[in-house]
């Protein structure tokens, strides 16, 4: 069972820095185990965060290989990564490109680039980074930490 990732559109009121309020749509991503997992898990995670109604408005399955938080702790955005390497076919003779999307913390696009070289020197492949964008996605929630162990040890028993 791999980690489902889904894109939810949350639509709420939200007071801006002037004081006003403002109807406005936010993306968040959940790692869930299906549609309905990760519309609970939103009513869950930020029912305590965002003040009055707000309903889930759609839900996007999403896939990035890996999602790098902030070093730092202290970002401006989220950044999507597509980033490509060459993979040689069964026989050796051809190679095909193969491309990959990431998502990155950072402060900036330029700092974005440089942390996800540095994560991506560290894999065995060489990468060309193709592309580097900041998303709208406000926030990331993994699985609770009990579901994730329990997802590693479901995996280590059919592995064995």
């Amino acid at each position: 069972m791999k980690n489902n990732q889904f894109l939810n559109s949350v639509k709420f009121t939200k007071q801006s820095d002037d004081g006003t309020f403002k109807r406005v749509t936010e993306n968040f991503l959940f790692f869930a185990h299906n549609f309905s997992d990760s519309e609970t898990r939103v009513y869950e995670e930020l029912g305590n965060q965002i003040k009055g109604e707000f309903t889930v408005t759609a839900i996007k399955r999403v896939e990035y290989i890996d999602i790098f938080d902030s070093a730092s702790g202290n970002f401006e955005a989220w950044y999507e990564v597509v980033a490509q390497y060459d993979s040689a076919s069964e026989d050796g003779e051809k190679t095909k490109k193969v491309k990959n999307k990431f998502l990155i913390a950072s402060d900036s696009v330029k700092n974005a680039t440089k942390e996800i070289k540095e994560e991506l020197d560290k894999w065995l492949v060489d990468f060309k980074i193709i592309k580097v964008g900041e998303t709208n996605i406000q926030d990331v929630f993994p699985f609770p930490p009990t579901t994730a162990e329990f997802i590693n040890e479901e995996l280590e028993t059919v592995n064995n």
